[in-house]
């Protein structure tokens, strides 16, 4: 369990461990420590996980933030959540419950590809200056790693880099939450509103 394990004001359901760590990234030390951010697996497997936060009786508040590329798939993440309620009381209620609680991380694409391309985008010698490279190298690598494979863009960059996996996921995550704050307003403000 990450940040807030002790709060547990409310659950942030994410599909993987980037995503844990670009949601942890993206919020201040004080929300950090009143939510919990959970790795559920895939977008069936969270609309499995808050169906069955919808059944309890005593609901504990939960959201669900899905990959980008998730948005374009709305109606399908309804029906799924929809399916494993099994006995719907109220279709309207319920699906309205959990429209509202179905948030999505930055980008139209998946998250490992979505940062590769902010760093693409950004000015990046700050970054090169935390890992330790020139920024030409680390342009290249950025470059390189977005032609590896589905969901392998990070593990390129940290193999290009000589660093651990973690520790790429997390610098990155930190830096480009502070450089590009905008792109997290959104999640940020509905995290907040659940805590009010």
């Amino acid at each position: 369990m990450l940040a807030g394990e002790d709060s547990n004001e409310l659950d942030v359901f994410v599909e993987d461990g980037i995503a844990s760590t670009i949601v942890e990234s993206a919020l201040d030390k004080e929300l950090r420590c009143r939510v919990s951010i959970l790795p559920i697996g895939s977008h069936v497997a969270i609309a499995r996980q808050m169906a069955s936060r919808y059944k309890e009786p005593k609901k504990h508040q939960c959201i669900a933030v899905l990959d980008g590329d998730q948005s374009s798939s709305e109606k399908s993440h309804v029906s799924n959540f929809m399916k494993t309620l099994e006995n719907s009381q109220d279709k309207e209620a319920e699906e309205t419950w959990f429209k509202e609680r179905l948030l999505y991380l930055p980008g139209d694409t998946w998250p490992e590809k979505w940062v590769m391309e902010q760093l693409e985008d950004l000015d990046t010698e700050e970054l090169s200056d935390l890992f330790k490279c020139t920024d030409d190298e680390l342009n290249t690598y950025i470059e390189e790693a977005l032609t590896a494979e589905k969901h392998d863009e990070l593990y390129s960059l940290s193999k290009s880099l000589s660093l651990d996996i973690e520790n790429v996921k997390g610098t990155i995550a930190s830096w480009l939450s502070n450089e590009n704050e905008d792109e997290f307003k959104d999640l940020i403000a509905s995290i907040k509103a659940y805590l009010e």
